[in-house]
């Protein structure tokens, strides 16, 4: 057999042998995406990671909402403070509504943080939401609930010092408004980054 030949024939089983050695330690699924590479590079050794893309939604639903949710939560405490003051309203079996003035949960435990900490600690966390929610499609609904809740507290604490809830369900503790948008935006957010987790590429 000609020297070259020989050469050639011994440097293809080798790289044969090497492409198997690597393939044994990798999924059956990254196996098949390597060998259909059409650029020759081995994708089966890249590790695998979470699509997350710029959505191009409009933008406009979720900052109406963060902006509506603190106005009407805003307008409503001070409507039922003007016209129903000490006064309940009874709901039925549901529960009533009145006007509760609770102190912040962090106020309970003696820590008496300054408006400006708070404003920082809310910018800081508000600004960490806003770029993972850029970052996954979906979110932005989410985003907006969370930031606007949050926001309508926010405003609320760094000028009272305490939260009013007027919602008081028998089979629930009092609410607000701007807690309602929390929980659901957080519901919301743990779905869609519990299903980019599980399904990546999708």
């Amino acid at each position: 057999m000609h020297p070259g030949i020989a050469t050639s024939a011994s440097a293809a089983a080798e790289a044969t042998e090497r492409r198997r050695t690597v393939c044994r330690g990798l999924p059956r699924r990254e196996r098949r995406e390597g060998g259909r590479g059409s650029s020759g590079s081995q994708t089966g050794n890249a590790p695998c990671q979470i699509d997350f893309r710029m959505s191009g939604e409009d933008m406009s639903f979720w900052i109406a909402a963060f902006l509506l949710i603190p106005l009407a939560d805003q307008a409503i405490k001070a409507l039922l403070r003007q016209r129903l003051g000490d006064r309940v309203v009874s709901l039925g079996p549901m529960g009533s509504v009145r006007v509760i003035d609770a102190p912040v949960w962090w106020a309970r435990g003696g820590f008496r943080p300054t408006p400006v900490m708070l404003w920082i600690a809310w910018l800081a966390g508000a600004g960490a939401l806003v770029a993972l929610a850029t970052r996954l499609p979906g979110c932005e609904w989410c985003a907006a609930l969370l930031l606007g809740g949050s926001l309508s507290h926010m405003i609320e604490t760094s000028r009272r010092g305490r939260v009013c809830d007027y919602l008081c369900l028998r089979f629930w503790p009092a609410f607000n408004l701007a807690d309602a948008a929390i929980s659901i935006g957080t519901v919301g957010f743990i779905v869609r980054v519990i299903s980019a987790l599980v399904n990546p590429l999708h």
